[in-house]
């Protein structure tokens, strides 16, 4: 970071630490292994924060703690994603019940009409002996 641009140092380590530790979590093992390069690149220029530092070392953790301060911070918005996604779950729950019901007409129809071509058949057979 640029000399006397504190405040630019102080926004960056807001949004590296999230940013950072969410990577981490979906990183491949080559990719991990670059992510820590960085991150001891940016420990040895940069001189983090204490606090991010450990942030970054602990990406699991840190990532777990940052969704569940998202979620103490916009309930609202939580509440409304999950009132989304338990109306689209209720939508395909009925589009299943609807197509389970449909199929299991459709089965008893053929089972239906298998029973009457065997019933002439065996009908035929009689009447041909």
């Amino acid at each position: 970071v640029r000399k006397n641009a504190d405040d630019l140092k102080e926004a960056l380590e807001k949004v590296l630490a999230p940013m950072f530790c969410n990577a981490m979590t979906i990183a491949s093992e080559d990719q991990k292994s670059k992510l820590d390069k960085l991150l001891n690149l940016w420990e040895s220029k940069i001189k983090l924060e204490d606090d991010v530092v450990m942030q970054l070392k602990k990406p699991v953790e840190s990532w777990g703690s940052f969704e569940k301060a998202m979620i103490d911070e916009f309930p609202q918005v939580v509440a409304t994603i999950n009132q989304h996604i338990d109306s689209t779950f209720e939508g395909y729950k009925q589009q299943h019940n609807a197509f389970v019901q449909h199929a299991t007409g459709q089965i008893q129809s053929l089972a239906n009409q298998k029973q009457q071509i065997e019933q002439q058949a065996a009908a035929a057979a009689a009447a041909a002996a």
